[in-house]
């Protein structure tokens, strides 16, 4: 059976963090490794991460600056410098997801060469559908791709792909897209290549995004609104999305279309 490398990221959520350890823990098969950036947490993550587990463990350490992508980027160095086999399969995936213990076994099964297999994402509060990855535009606009389309883009919140497919695609650029982004434009990079994202339609997880960063504008007004949309954790912030524009979209068109849509939140009142 494949070997299958889990990759994540923590900072600051221990319980969290021991939570998703004790998931893996209960899969029918184990990981073969486990590589987690702990991002300057100064809480007991630290602690939870040296907890004996029934599978190996790599603790990367980062000063609170990496965030999401940096954090992913740091730890394909080092699974470079381990040499994992062509056919190993990494698995990126966030700490605060709910696995089903088969999750593991069915990942397994749809594995192969050129295709990146990424499991539905499933929020329980039913405030937001099915998460298959989407279809981007030159406008930076995402949709849902519709029956017997494959996505071109998608997160890496439970995202399998081979080894020598990593080698392929490079690494995520984590500097210039520190937090959001960086995923898309590392799948999108795939796309390009000639590689297949696919969504099996057994192949689940819960997520939780209100948990991952911040995603609304609603009842926010002012400076507080300028200071949220400026931050990396703002899934919308204004440098980010200029930076994944130069990147993945036809100059100067997305230019044009990114300064559109900053001058229409500028002008616009804030929701209440």
């Amino acid at each position: 059976m494949q070997d299958v490398w889990f990759i994540t990221a923590c900072h600051n959520r221990a319980t969290t963090t021991a939570s998703f350890l004790s998931q893996l823990a209960a899969q029918t098969v184990l990981p073969a490794k486990l590589i987690a950036v702990n991002d300057g947490s100064s809480d007991d993550t630290a602690e939870r991460l040296a907890s004996p587990q029934p599978y190996p463990i790599q603790v990367l350490t980062g000063d609170g600056t990496l965030y999401w992508g940096g954090s992913l980027a740091l730890a394909l160095r080092v699974t470079a410098r381990l040499r994992p086999a062509n056919d190993t399969i990494i698995c990126f995936c966030n700490d605060d997801v709910t696995l089903p213990n088969d999750f593991i076994h069915r990942a397994i099964s749809y594995s192969a060469p050129g295709i990146l297999v990424l499991a539905t994402g499933i929020d329980p509060t039913g405030k937001n559908g099915p998460d298959r990855g989407c279809r981007l535009d030159w406008r930076l606009r995402t949709r849902t791709p519709h029956a017997g389309e494959d996505p071109t883009c998608a997160p890496t919140r439970g995202l399998l792909v081979k080894w020598a497919d990593i080698l392929r695609i490079g690494n995520i650029a984590g500097r210039r897209l520190p937090h959001y982004h960086a995923d898309y434009e590392w799948t999108m990079r795939a796309s390009r290549l000639g590689m297949r994202i696919i969504t099996p339609l057994d192949l689940h997880l819960c997520i939780h995004p209100a948990q991952s960063g911040w995603h609304s504008r609603s009842r926010i007004r002012g400076l507080s609104a300028w200071r949220l949309m400026s931050h990396r954790r703002y899934s919308e912030n204004p440098r980010d999305l200029v930076r994944f524009a130069a990147r993945v979209a036809p100059w100067p068109l997305a230019t044009f279309e990114l300064l559109r849509q900053m001058l229409r939140w500028s002008l616009l009142p804030w929701r209440t």
